[in-house]
């Protein structure tokens, strides 16, 4: 995945990705943020303006082909349809458990 300027058409940033053909990409709600297929299995969130990776994720089902944020961007979801099966991340890392 590649950011560009869209004035002078200058490639400003390459992510690293991995191998493999990205078919899945969602912007957070807020644009800080990208959710992008990194490989086959992988999906990774990435920090816009400080370009930097905050997480991986994995699913066990093959082929990402959807990414999505939930409406206030606390959460993503992820389907695969290789072998079917959907994933819900929340990406609240500080979130405490009820009853803990």
């Amino acid at each position: 995945m590649r950011e560009w300027d869209a004035q002078t058409g200058e490639c400003l940033f390459t992510y690293p990705l991995g191998v493999g053909r990205g078919v899945a990409i969602a912007l957070s709600p807020d644009g800080r943020m990208v959710l992008a297929q990194g490989n086959n299995i992988n999906a990774e969130l990435w920090d816009l303006q400080e370009r930097k990776k905050l997480q991986s994720f994995r699913t066990a089902a093959g082929t990402i082909k959807y990414a999505f944020f939930n409406q206030d961007g606390s959460q993503v979801m992820l389907y695969a349809t290789d072998k079917g099966g959907a994933w819900l991340y929340a990406l609240d890392w500080e979130y405490e458990f009820p009853g803990q």
